[in-house]
């Protein structure tokens, strides 16, 4: 599906190409006279462009700004590209001036792309517009959005390639599009996951060649391994809301800890223990948020942490019932715990450093019983045993 170009080749010094103010990283720019949108909504853009950059690798450069407009609440958003006369692309982005309206993190996403695409190239007159599959440009813009969409967490493991072709529901059917939009964004946040899945959609985005006006744009990333990602994206789906939460390979006990100690130092809010945090006001909810967390950083921990993990979250959902000194004394034991498993990592990481280092091929011996197999009776049935006699005496025929 492609959204034709809206060509007419348009003057410099028209009133269309007047800038107004523009968002931090210059990404987007607020035309004068039509862009008469809330602070909220201003807020939103700039909030998406940030997330933006930081989801994809994608570097804001001096690229022709999206123009961004607004009309009342309600009102269908549109998107269109043009050639300035002499110039680069113009992209315009007409949008309702209500941030919450389920268009915006579409639309924005859409020109974000449309505008690391394009560059400072004009577009082929005629050419078409490549339309991204509606799973990534719903997807990114929900996860960039920063939107909570706790519905995702209930799903039950669905297959990959059904949801690539699911439809996409209607606006008037608020719930059923808050549920796709929510697997949409953590399936995308399971791509984006790493360096390499970053690299991979800036390259599946490509940039404009105008000797290939109409771009097709595939429905997949072609970098993406699509195992790979739907094991993240199940995992992914039983606890949504924290980029740490993201499941993907087992960690190193060093990185697994270093997470651990980040997720504990957030989960107490400032607080010195998890009993001010309990007695407080709203305790309970940033509890079982902090227990989630711990859920989910166990899904991808080295397994030398899954005791120290096991023992925080029992606590973590336990200490609303305890006393203070009871679980200021759990939390120190905590604390003897991961200093434990912080000496023995490094001991296990200088250990395989010298092996490497010294390309040490001398076994051991401690395996050495792995090895051998032990000698097995060999039995035999009542068959066996017939056979072994009449061998041993032998065949006397007849004459």
């Amino acid at each position: 599906m492609f959204l034709r170009l809206l060509l007419l080749p348009i003057l410099a010094g028209g009133t269309l190409f007047g800038f107004g103010s523009s968002s931090p990283q210059g990404a987007v720019t607020y035309l004068p006279t039509e862009f008469r949108g809330s602070t909220s909504l201003r807020r939103a853009v700039e909030e998406v462009e940030k997330s933006f950059f930081q989801s994809t690798g994608f570097i804001p450069g001096d690229t022709p700004p999206v123009q961004l407009s607004t009309r009342e609440k309600g009102s269908p958003a549109s998107l269109s590209v043009n050639a300035i006369e002499g110039g680069g692309p113009q992209i315009r982005l007409v949008l309702p001036k209500d941030p919450e309206d389920l268009q915006v993190p579409q639309f924005l996403t859409t020109a974000l792309l449309l505008r690391q695409y394009y560059g400072k190239i004009a577009p082929v007159p005629g050419s078409a517009v490549p339309q991204y599959p509606r799973w990534m440009t719903r997807g990114l813009g929900t996860l960039i959005l920063r939107r909570s969409l706790p519905e995702a967490a209930s799903l039950a493991n669905p297959e990959l390639e059904a949801f690539l072709t699911e439809r996409v529901p209607d606006q008037e059917n608020t719930a059923l599009l808050h549920r796709y939009d929510a697997m949409a964004s953590v399936l995308v946040r399971s791509g984006l996951s790493d360096d390499s899945g970053k690299k991979a959609f800036r390259d599946w985005i490509g940039s404009y060649d105008p000797s290939v006006p109409s771009h097709h744009q595939s429905a997949w990333v072609e970098g993406w391994d699509m195992r790979t990602i739907e094991r993240r994206w199940n995992l992914g789906l039983q606890a949504p809301g924290h980029n740490d939460q993201l499941p993907g390979m087992i960690q190193s006990a060093p990185s697994t800890l270093k997470a651990f100690h980040t997720i504990m130092e957030e989960g107490r809010f400032g607080k010195d223990s998890l009993a001010d945090v309990a007695r407080e006001k709203g305790g309970e909810y940033r509890l079982q948020m902090l227990t989630e967390r711990l859920t989910a950083l166990r899904l991808q921990a080295n397994p030398l942490t899954i005791p120290l993990l096991e023992h925080s979250m029992k606590l973590v959902s336990t200490a609303k019932r305890m006393s203070p000194k009871k679980v200021r004394q759990e939390e120190e034991r905590l604390r003897q715990e991961c200093l434990v498993l912080e000496k023995q990592s490094r001991g296990i990481e200088d250990y395989l450093n010298w092996c490497e280092a010294t390309k040490v091929m001398t076994r051991s011996g401690l395996f050495d019983s792995y090895l051998s197999a032990p000698a097995s009776p060999k039995a035999k049935g009542p068959v066996g045993r017939q056979l072994d006699a009449v061998e041993a005496r032998g065949w006397q025929g007849k004459e």
